[in-house]
């Protein structure tokens, strides 16, 4: 193949990304309040993909005029910062893009420009913006040319770098921006005991804004079936623990509980907290009032190699969890029993608690 075939090949490529890609920006814009805080769990899928042996730490930082998301996870492949910067995230399938699937490219509902700095595997460091302005789909392609231009100089220039940070920085002086950003830490604090009680690999969740500073770790010790997360805040440490039964079961069931005047007890937290996850919380479960949280891992969702993808959980994905059926194994049995056939943003389902005997 000669160089001006391979030449037009590659341009023809890159038109047809742009154009799936500024598709997918628009009804993101279009579904900005349905959206809501999802963008804060497809940085943790980001981080929680990037993990180690070790697990992984994660840090967000609020100011008055950015939100920095880091993580100390591992480096980039070379094919992974091309997917970022050519597709939004290392692969996203384009034909599942439903109201919750919207992968990587959701968080650019805080700006159309993320500073990401981080490292490859040959230890170089990269510092670029990643642009994804234009009003129309050839200026988006023109953007993610000046992406890629941008993080090829940055490597050029760069010395090995001295840390494993990998970090995205967003301007929020967009409009609405400064209030997603509130909403998703917001989310993040509700919901993040049960991150960490499902999810192994992130091993440390900590924020610091201008009025607050809090981290969530934890713990290795667990008792009887209640996963230990150790919370630090304004107020001092505290305990918080995560009933967890089913564990090993394909789906699993959670409770977030604080101690009482009588032991344990189920915490306030709960009743806010998303009802139905699928690794990480899917937006809008928080209304289907059950009084429990259940896991189902194994809802096969759209993902390719490496990281910082996507996850795409769209309708049919939020259908299987709704409905796949939550069962506990250690004292008593929770199952989620379908009531009527779902549709649109939500589920109809009730849920029955039977004491095991």
């Amino acid at each position: 193949m000669t160089e001006e075939l391979k030449s037009a090949r590659d341009k023809v490529l890159v038109d047809n990304t742009a154009q799936a890609v500024f598709k997918h920006l628009d009804r993101i814009k279009d579904n900005r309040s349905a959206l809501g805080a999802r963008w804060i769990w497809e940085l943790l899928q980001n981080a929680r993909d990037a993990a180690g042996r070790q697990g992984v730490q994660i840090r967000a930082h609020v100011s008055a005029s950015e939100f920095r998301f880091e993580h100390d996870g591992k480096p980039f492949a070379s094919k992974e910062i091309a997917h970022l910067v050519y597709h939004g995230s290392t692969k996203i399938d384009f034909e599942d893009i439903g109201q919750f699937g919207s992968g990587f490219l959701a968080t650019h509902l805080l700006s159309k420009i993320v500073r990401v700095t981080g490292r490859l595997e040959d230890s170089r460091g990269f510092d670029f913006p990643l642009d994804r302005t234009g009003g129309t789909a050839e200026e988006l392609r023109e953007a993610m040319d000046r992406s890629w231009a941008a993080f090829e100089q940055s490597v050029q220039d760069a010395r090995p770098a001295s840390d494993a940070t990998t970090s995205f920085a967003y301007n929020t002086a967009e409009p609405g921006a400064r209030e997603l950003v509130e909403a998703g830490l917001e989310e993040l604090r509700r919901s993040g005991p049960l991150v960490l009680a499902f999810c192994p690999e992130i091993t440390e969740i900590a924020v610091e804004t201008s009025d607050a500073e809090w981290k969530l770790s934890r713990e290795s010790r667990e008792e009887g079936g209640i996963r230990m997360i150790r919370y630090v805040g304004d107020a001092g440490e505290q305990s918080r623990f995560v009933a967890v039964a089913g564990a090993e079961s394909e789906c699993c069931a959670a409770l977030q509980l604080r101690s009482g005047e009588s032991g344990l007890e189920v915490a306030p937290a709960q009743e806010t907290a998303a009802k139905l996850f699928v690794l990480f919380p899917l937006v809008g479960s928080e209304r289907l009032g059950l009084p429990a949280t259940g896991q189902q891992p194994t809802v096969q969702a759209p993902r390719g190699p490496g990281r910082h993808r996507g996850r795409g959980l769209g309708r049919r994905a939020r259908k299987q969890a709704a409905l796949g059926g939550l069962r506990a194994t250690s004292g008593a049995t929770l199952r989620v029993v379908r009531a009527e056939e779902v549709g649109g943003c939500g589920a109809n389902a009730c849920l029955r608690h039977r004491t095991a005997t």
